[in-house]
């Protein structure tokens, strides 16, 4: 009958909105595919102007307002899945999504508001989550008997695969291995990217159940007790994990071997600046995922958040040895030394071609400015933003700086002014907002 009134609710609409235009199309509907725009439907989650007043529980006021007069209360309320009331959605929520899209401001809000002041305060004691994640829905739900106190988390996977805390290696090779995707196959798809995906939709599902439930939970309770331990775990990934671990893997380590001169990683640093050819950015289908999300075992731990004293180290030494270079490049110019001068030009524009390529690929400046300055900033000045985050914020700033410099450019032959130009402005704002003493602001 669920099912039932939820196709009938879905065609009503269709017929209603009468466009022929996708998704709204009744041979879609019938094709079973919960698409995000059936569900806010459904959920009667977006008619409302603001959603961060939305009401969250049975306490507030509900008039299903917006829903189509037509119903007199929408399938959700009748089925107990209404958005905030019943259900908390954790759309996007694949590892790749929550490493490289704009941080899920509003989402973060609603999770925090849920357990620290409706759970904790025993005001709530059940919520569900629906977590989608690239190719999969899963859903989560917490539980508080007030007999005894307990608390349970229920886990219901539709492919009922047991994916919950296990290892990378044990995903790859106990439970994407035997799957088929016989159905996406059918529409195209190949085999490995259908793995790559799954992988990046089972992690981020691990996140979600692990950090953001299981973990959260503890939290409430805990002696140490943060009020944004769940900011604390979504800005971390994002911008550790993400942002500054794609630039550690594909530009920072790269720089340390050029200018270390590794011999063995020559061929390897060239193939970087040529292409990347295991996922093409021009196709859209993993833009920004690249090598962090290769369905392969690399022999890595699950930990992936930086080393903030290794990651100072080599940052360090990229700065002292190009701006030693500058220098002898310098010297070497007025002694008329070309040789020894093209050999420090040859390795700073290798550096600076590796951080032009990651940068105009993964991170051009305007997604720096609205994904990382625009959030931190908000973050910072609203609530909290983990201090680490701003530290490593400030040195990668700072180690780009270093090449953004217009001196230095002329003086190492880097090219594309206007692209370092750009970048200048953008850098300048990320030191302001992790800055955590105003002298040291960077010259340009």
């Amino acid at each position: 009958e669920f099912k039932k009134d939820i196709m009938s609710e879905l065609l009503t609409e269709c017929k209603a909105r009468n466009t022929n235009s996708y998704p709204w199309i009744e041979d879609h509907i019938n094709s079973n595919v919960l698409e995000r725009v059936y569900l806010q439907f459904l959920q009667n989650n977006y008619f409302r102007k603001n959603r961060l007043q939305m009401p969250h529980n049975d306490s507030e006021p509900d008039k299903d307002e917006g829903y189509p007069s037509r119903y007199k209360e929408s399938i959700a309320k009748k089925y107990g899945f209404r958005y905030l009331y019943d259900v908390l959605n954790l759309m996007e929520f694949s590892e790749s999504a929550l490493k490289t899209n704009h941080l899920p401001l509003m989402t973060m809000d609603h999770l925090e508001y849920f357990w620290n002041k409706r759970f904790l305060t025993k005001q709530e004691n059940f919520k569900i989550f629906l977590i989608g994640s690239a190719i999969h829905y899963v859903v989560a739900a917490v539980y508080r008997n007030n007999k005894n106190g307990n608390i349970d988390v229920f886990y219901l996977d539709p492919q009922n695969n047991d994916i919950l805390f296990k290892s990378k290696s044990d995903l790859k090779n106990k439970i994407i291995a035997p799957m088929k995707f016989e159905s996406w196959l059918k529409y195209g798809w190949k085999i490995e990217d259908m793995r790559k995906l799954a992988m990046d939709s089972f992690r981020g599902i691990q996140f979600a159940i692990t950090d953001l439930i299981t973990n959260t939970i503890q939290n409430l309770y805990s002696k140490e007790y943060n009020p944004y331990f769940i900011r604390d775990k979504l800005i971390k990934i994002n911008i550790s994990s993400g942002f500054l671990g794609g630039f550690k893997s594909h530009v920072l380590l790269p720089m340390v071997r050029t200018i270390s001169r590794d011999t063995s990683s020559a061929s390897e640093i060239q193939q970087e600046l040529k292409s990347d050819d295991n996922d093409d950015p021009k196709t859209g289908l993993f833009v920004g995922v690249n090598d962090d999300f290769q369905y392969k075992d690399d022999g890595k731990t699950d930990e992936e958040h930086i080393d903030l004293v290794k990651w100072k180290q080599d940052v360090d030494l990229v700065m002292n040895v190009i701006t030693e270079k500058l220098k002898n490049i310098q010297l070497a110019k007025t002694q008329n030394n070309d040789k020894e001068a093209k050999q420090h030009i040859d390795d700073i524009k290798t550096c600076s071609k590796l951080a032009k390529l990651w940068i105009s690929t993964y991170y051009p400046s305007a997604v720096i400015d609205q994904n990382i300055v625009n959030v931190v900033n908000k973050l910072e000045s609203e609530s909290y933003v983990p201090k680490i985050i701003l530290k490593l914020l400030y040195q990668w700033s700072s180690l780009m700086m270093v090449f953004a410099n217009a001196s230095n450019r002329e003086l190492a032959e880097i090219e594309d002014h206007k692209f370092w130009t750009r970048l200048s402005s953008t850098l300048l704002v990320v030191q302001l907002v992790s800055q955590t003493d105003p002298a040291l602001t960077t010259k340009l």
